[in-house]
């Protein structure tokens, strides 16, 4: 994470700090991140299928171009057509100066299909030109909706991680009551106090490891969690009783205890486990 993601998110976190606990009321709601997992979901679905309607609207476009083309050569060709019937219709009315008897009807009828074969082309132009047009204001306005549902879907995908760190910072800051026990060495210059000194101090080390392997086990994250073992959890040892003690032979020393822990992780915390 970039330092200005993580202050964001600190900022964004900074409620959580006040106090550990969590209200019955609030562990019942359903988990923020599944919530907004279900909302990415169902919009990478709206986007594939405004996508699959982008692919339409383009080729119908294309389409249209094609025709526009096609109308534009066609036109050209029956203009020239047109061009060579009233020549050939001029021709004919100058021969009837010369020839009342010269047939004109079916020069006429010649030029008549051909003037009227243009008006055709001209409006099929006309009406595609107005289809591509419609065509291009659609294809644009699909456009901006995917772009407005991908800024969306980047939005919720930054939603999610901040809900991610703020699930692991309220799962982190737990307290438990442990009993542990452990065995440790005492050198035979060691006063009893120094003894029991030392195997309290290790007995709470060990508390300290279990609980926090624990800690990171029940959380929903954990295998991420696991990875990153390094992070500071700040895992302090409120209380600790010891419940039994005593030399077992060798220079070795047995404690078992009753530790009361809890995890005050720094804020970055969190942040550093994503």
């Amino acid at each position: 994470m970039t330092n200005f993601r993580i202050s964001a998110l600190l900022l964004a976190l900074s409620p959580l700090w006040v106090s550990a606990s969590v209200s019955a009321e609030e562990l019942n709601q359903v988990d923020p991140v599944s919530a907004i997992d279900a909302k990415i979901t169902e919009k990478n679905s709206d986007i594939e299928r405004i996508s699959a309607t982008k692919v339409s609207a383009t080729e119908n476009l294309k389409q249209l171009q094609n025709t526009n083309s096609k109308l534009l050569r066609e036109g050209e060709e029956l203009k020239a057509k047109r061009n060579r019937a009233k020549s050939a219709l001029d021709k004919q009315y100058s021969r009837l100066l010369e020839d009342p008897e010269t047939d004109l009807v079916s020069f006429q009828k010649s030029y008549q299909d051909a003037w009227a074969a243009v008006k055709e082309n001209q409006s099929a132009q006309l009406d595609n030109q107005q289809a591509m047009n419609e065509g291009e204001i659609h294809l644009s306005q699909i456009k901006q909706k995917q772009a407005r549902m991908n800024n969306e879907l980047a939005s919720l995908r930054e939603s999610k991680v901040e809900a991610r760190v703020k699930r692991i910072a309220t799962e982190l800051r737990e307290s438990a009551v442990l009993e542990t026990s452990y065995t440790t060495t005492c050198e035979s210059t060691m006063t009893l106090g120094e003894c029991t000194a030392q195997g309290k101090y290790l007995t709470n080390q060990k508390a300290v490891q279990t609980f926090k392997s624990q800690l990171l086990e029940q959380l929903t994250e954990s295998t991420l969690a696991k990875q990153l073992q390094g992070v500071q959890l700040n895992i302090h040892v409120q209380d600790s009783q010891p419940i039994k003690s005593g030399f077992s032979g060798n220079n070795s020393y047995f404690m078992q205890m009753q530790a009361q822990l809890q995890a005050k992780p720094e804020a970055v915390a969190a942040c550093n486990l994503l």
